[in-house]
């Protein structure tokens, strides 16, 4: 097909938009863009808005055609993508009738949460989906490792101080990186692994470029676990674990030698890794690890005695009652602290976190969704990971060329899926996850060729050209307003707080 110059340079603003997007775990720099999830969920408010601007004017001046995008979104099993789009609309149904409308809407800048934020979340997914060319996510993917090696390397720097203080704040043990939270950094590597594990594996062995390539992926990996060993993430080692036995236990191998030693492998690692937690809960750890601060907290995070003093357990039991009051749509989005205060317990063993903390959430995905969003939320959310999962498997069975990749993706889900279980969102975590969305999409469509520009004679539903020129030029002045008042100003608000707050 030929493509026009506007059309080329749309898609090229697409591509830049998405690679900023990636970016943005990295964004971190008071006093400006922080708290890091708020800076990093403005910024992409930003962004994105700015994408859709775009992909609408494309519709109304004919770059794309809308029949064109309803191949793209049709060519989707509708058993996935209509549980996505259910799902979002129960979204918005529990902000409308939230117990706090506002703040569900917005969330809180210490979060960088709130549903207009999660509801282009989903967007973003099928924005991916749809303007992203086959060619170019490889492109995405390893910009994304790019960054995540970026991001790893900053948690090594704060761990082990190798950098001044008035640069890089330094942390004795659990290093946060640029997320703001070990744990969030925990997961947000996770939804990388195994991406760059098929990644590296695809790359030719025979060439210079192919094994330059191979090195940067398998180092990225490398690196990778080694932050989120950094980080004592209890629920990060658990996601790995669990993606790993996945790649390693459920990859179909012709060979049945190799298969065996593969099974042998891992059975191998499962029966050690059980003798080392093991041993972490049984024997007195020798004087030379009690005082290294960083393998003294690796084996307190392997102690399965201490799970019973763990707040999540007793902050869940909280979630029950609010669930019985309001099981349809939720209390509404971000609306945690609600129940915890009206259901508070001080006899429920270490429910206040360390520091003194107040919960505002339940550091579980299933409760959050299902007291924030109602329990028919839950299911849909279920259902729609499940349905990917099991639609994924279905089409890695027909489709050799892209098994290794799509067994990938299920193994990212496993490990995304499992790390939530005890913890929840971040904006990185939450655009990882919606662009993997976006990519599993990619592989289930129907027909995995480009789009077509055809001579489709299809009524815009503004067919006077000037009268699309102003429809435009009017869409644009309401972004740049929303954006002021929205994104800008709430900056630089932020920003005279942190400086109130640490440098006054």
């Amino acid at each position: 097909m030929k493509i026009n110059e506007n059309q080329s340079l749309t898609y090229w603003a697409y591509l830049l938009g998405v690679f900023l997007i990636t970016a943005l775990p990295l964004l971190n720099l008071p006093p400006l863009f922080s708290p890091a999830p708020w800076a990093q969920s403005i910024v992409f408010r930003i962004i994105f808005l700015i994408l859709l601007l775009i992909f609408v004017k494309s519709i109304l001046l004919k770059s794309i055609y809308l029949q064109e995008i309803k191949n793209k979104i049709t060519s989707i099993p509708p058993i996935v993508s209509i549980p996505l789009a259910l799902y979002l609309v129960l979204i918005i149904l529990s902000t409308i009738f939230s117990l706090q409308p506002f703040f569900s809407f917005w969330g809180s800048p210490y979060r960088g949460d709130g549903s207009f934020n999660l509801i282009l979340y989903i967007i973003f997914a099928f924005f991916a989906y749809i303007t992203i060319k086959s060619k170019d996510w490889i492109k995405i993917w390893v910009f994304a490792l790019a960054i995540g090696i970026i991001v790893s390397l900053i948690a090594f720097a704060q761990q082990f101080s190798l950098l001044p203080a008035d640069i890089l704040v330094s942390y004795s043990n659990g290093p946060p990186s640029t997320l703001g939270n070990p744990n969030l950094l925990a997961g947000y590597l996770a939804l990388l692994i195994f991406i760059a594990f098929y990644f590296g594996i695809k790359q030719p062995f025979d060439t210079a470029q192919g094994k330059l390539k191979k090195i940067f992926l398998f180092f990225s990996i490398a690196l990778f676990l080694g932050a989120i060993l950094l980080t004592m993430s209890r629920a990060g080692f658990l996601g790995i674990i669990l993606g790993s036995g996945w790649m390693i236990f459920f990859y179909r191998i012709k060979n049945h030698r190799i298969n065996k030693i593969k099974n042998i492998f891992g059975i191998t690692m499962v029966a050690l890794m059980c003798i080392f937690v093991y041993y972490a809960n049984t024997a007195v750890l020798p004087s030379s690890i009690k005082e290294n601060n960083v393998l003294n907290t690796f084996f307190s995070s392997l102690d399965l005695k201490g799970l019973e003093n763990d707040g999540r357990f007793s902050s869940w039991q909280m979630v029950f009652p609010g669930l019985y009051d309001n099981p349809l749509l939720g209390v509404g989005p971000e609306n945690f602290s609600i129940v915890f205060d009206k259901y508070f317990d001080p006899t429920l063993a270490y429910v206040v976190a360390v520091g003194g903390q107040w919960w505002d959430r339940a550091h579980n995905f299933m409760l959050e969704i299902a007291l924030g969003t109602g329990i028919p939320s839950l299911l849909v959310y279920l259902f729609f990971w499940t349905i990917l999962f099991i639609l994924l498997q279905k089409n890695k069975k027909n489709n050799s060329d892209n098994y290794l990749a799509i067994h990938s993706i299920q193994a990212t889900i496993i490990a995304y899926l499992a790390i939530n279980f005890f913890g929840f969102d971040c904006p990185a975590t939450y655009i990882f996850s919606f662009l993997l969305v976006g990519y599993s999409f990619y592989y289930l469509q129907k027909n995995q060729g480009e789009p077509t520009i055809s001579n489709y004679q299809e009524k815009v539903f503004i067919k006077n050209s000037l009268s699309r020129k102003s429809f435009l030029a009017t869409m644009f002045l309401f972004l740049v307003i929303f954006l002021w008042q929205f994104a800008i100003a709430p900056l630089k608000i932020n920003s005279k707080i942190n400086w109130a707050n640490y440098y006054l």
